[in-house]
């Protein structure tokens, strides 16, 4: 008897890289022994908001009988994506423990604007139609509204469109922070940052990379890409 492995299914090239990637990581980005470190990684995560079980149980002998559920489209969030960035600071060697840290949760959402006078809906009883007429007004021609949008490098979209740019999170909100907390009298006061991302196309889009390697350059902190295929 014996247990199984997982091979991933990796092109020599990349199985290359993440080797080369994994030692880097071993030797510490090799920074000088006693570097006090704040380890930084992001990704985007869908959030669905109803996934059908696909083990259910169902034995009639038992009372166990089959289920099904029942959603309106209209008033149900189906999925959400959010853009989630946490950090580890230690000083030795992350496996000899260290303090872990949300620095953020962001709803991938963008300001669209409403291009008709739109109004609250009522549901006749009877016929079960919807009704829009002489109902509340929901939103104005003109005005701005939330909606939720993709995740792109840069690229902001339009007024019709938008995008929830990368970029425009980390200058706004992700960047201010992580200045704060490695400052005199913060909680990571005078650590290295490392940040680590995946190579989805948003992360290596060439506006927002060039841009965030330059912020990273101008403050002495480094960005460190994870091979192809990572599984970190």
């Amino acid at each position: 008897m014996y247990k199984k492995n997982i091979k991933p299914g990796l092109t020599n090239e990349n199985g290359r890289k993440q080797v080369e990637f994994s030692t880097f990581v071993h030797r510490r980005w090799d920074l000088p022994a006693g570097t006090k470190i704040l380890w930084v990684m992001s990704d985007e995560k869908w959030w669905h908001g109803l996934v059908p079980r696909s083990n259910a149980k169902a034995c009639v002998e038992l009372g166990i009988y089959r289920e099904a559920y029942s959603v309106h489209h209209k008033s149900h969030i189906a999925k959400v994506m959010g853009h989630a960035t946490v950090g580890y600071l230690f000083d030795d060697h992350p496996e000899n423990g260290g303090e872990g840290f949300l620095i953020g949760l962001h709803r991938a959402q963008a300001v669209k604007i409403a291009q008709r006078t739109q109004r609250f809906g009522k549901q006749d009883p009877v016929t079960k139609k919807w009704m829009y007429k002489d109902q509340p007004i929901k939103y104005n021609r003109g005005d701005c509204i939330m909606v939720d949008c993709c995740v792109t490098g840069s690229d902001q979209g339009t007024a019709t469109n938008p995008k929830f740019p990368l970029k425009d999170l980390w200058k706004h909100a992700l960047l201010p922070c992580l200045d704060e907390m490695v400052a005199a009298g913060g909680p990571c006061a005078g650590a290295k940052v490392i940040f680590q991302e995946d190579n989805a196309g948003p992360h290596v889009e060439g506006d927002y990379r060039s841009w965030m390697m330059q912020e990273f350059k101008d403050r002495d902190w480094m960005v460190a890409l994870q091979a192809p295929q990572g599984l970190m």
